[in-house]
């Protein structure tokens, strides 16, 4: 008797059991935008999830997509290339201005700079889970954009939801 054992591309096979909620759930709202923006979501589903945010009437706008993988591999593999096309091309550079890192997301890049406008980029992966996150930057020729610290508190709520999804212990202070 013989047996066949065959095998896919790198890490579709051994990945240990992810979590899976759907990848709509990582989109964040407006409320984590100043006021007056709102969300308008494109695609909704099991596996992919985008969302565009802006104030109504005013060019600037923010965008988040995410997309849920069978593994950690194929949700790897997509940072790559995000952050090959996306940010590298771009020539984008992380700005001194956001001090934010993420603590829980197993790869994680945010950059700045000027493409046809200034703007920033997010990629991060989580387990099998990749978020692409784009911001319009606020410049005085480009008031209608994001300050960096309006788009430090969007990356928080983004690390709060995925804390929360995952229910990754946070970090406490011993009680003296």
């Amino acid at each position: 008797m013989l047996f066949l054992a065959g095998c896919g591309p790198r890490g579709t096979q051994a990945d240990p059991p992810v979590a899976s909620p759907s990848a709509s759930a990582f989109l964040l709202d407006s409320t984590v935008f100043p006021e007056g923006w709102v969300g308008d979501t494109s695609k909704m589903s099991e596996t992919l999830g985008d969302r565009d945010f802006s104030k109504p009437g005013v060019a600037g706008h923010a965008f988040q997509e995410i997309y849920r993988y069978p593994n950690d591999w194929s949700a790897s593999q997509k940072y790559k290339v995000y952050l090959e096309g996306e940010i590298n091309v771009r020539k984008f550079t992380p700005p001194p201005e956001i001090t934010f890192r993420s603590k829980i997301a197993d790869e994680y890049y945010f950059a700045c700079g000027v493409d046809l406008i200034p703007s920033c980029a997010m990629v991060a992966r989580y387990h099998n889970y990749f978020v692409f996150f784009y911001f319009d930057l606020y410049t005085k020729e480009q008031p209608e954009g994001l300050t960096y610290a309006e788009i430090e508190h969007v990356l928080e709520a983004l690390e709060a939801r995925v804390t929360n999804l995952f229910s990754v212990p946070t970090e406490t202070t011993p009680i003296k």
